[in-house]
């Protein structure tokens, strides 16, 4: 049974949320909250340990942003997954909401298939986005890299290099971990030593970098 928390100010956006999650997979889900605002998302949390939230991004008080920072700052809870779901523009707030540490972000203008896909791709560990934004975040990650990140990343052990190369490829750190025959720990260790010398501030910008360095490897 996954635990699914929704964050949204707009209590009829909540109820069908609801109500499009719980029709999928039979049983497989579970609304353990719907709350509007920062601090109410917070106790929440604390209460009911959801697997999931599901955020959007004005709320009443503190943004879904901020909420995503909070999230991500303690390790206690840290590893919730974070889908945002938002009427705002994704080419806005996508690449904000991805840097704070969200998992995904998708527009509720979309089916119910697609918020399906949203949620199976977030919980797998991946990075969710719409084709379009993730190939517009690809094509600025690939002019704005180049030369930097190259000297960067010619500053990685082999391990580290293939650590990489493995998230780039999709890999969530368990499959990175089974394929290498090593632990999750040891490559979690790995990850956090990449994040280090590349600058990154959080799993999700190492998995935006890995992917985008990846993507420009294969097009050589």
């Amino acid at each position: 049974m996954i635990n699914v928390l929704i964050v949204d100010d707009h209590p009829i956006v909540r109820e069908g949320l609801s109500k499009v999650i719980l029709q999928k997979n039979g049983n497989t889900f579970n609304i353990v909250g719907m709350v509007d605002s920062f601090s109410h998302a917070v106790l929440a949390m604390r209460e009911s340990r959801p697997d999931l939230i599901i955020v959007d991004i004005f709320l009443n008080g503190p943004d879904g942003i901020e909420l995503v920072k909070y999230i991500r700052s303690q390790k206690s809870i840290e590893n919730i997954s974070i889908l945002v779901l938002s009427m705002h523009d994704e080419s806005l707030y996508a690449e904000r909401a991805l840097q704070a540490g969200a998992d995904g972000y998708i527009m509720k203008n979309v089916g119910a298939p697609e918020i399906y896909k949203a949620i199976d791709t977030v919980l797998d560990g991946k990075i969710y986005l719409s084709d379009k934004m993730a190939t517009k975040l690809l094509r600025l990650r690939k002019v704005d890299s180049s030369n930097h990140h190259a000297m960067l990343v010619e500053s990685l052990t082999d391990r580290e290099l293939e650590v990489l190369k493995l998230l780039g490829k999709g890999l969530t750190t368990k499959q990175v971990a089974s394929g290498l025959h090593l632990s999750i720990k040891t490559v979690e260790t790995y990850c956090a030593r990449i994040k280090e010398k590349m600058g990154l501030l959080n799993f999700n910008q190492l998995i935006l970098f890995a992917s985008n360095w990846e993507q420009t490897e294969s097009a050589r």
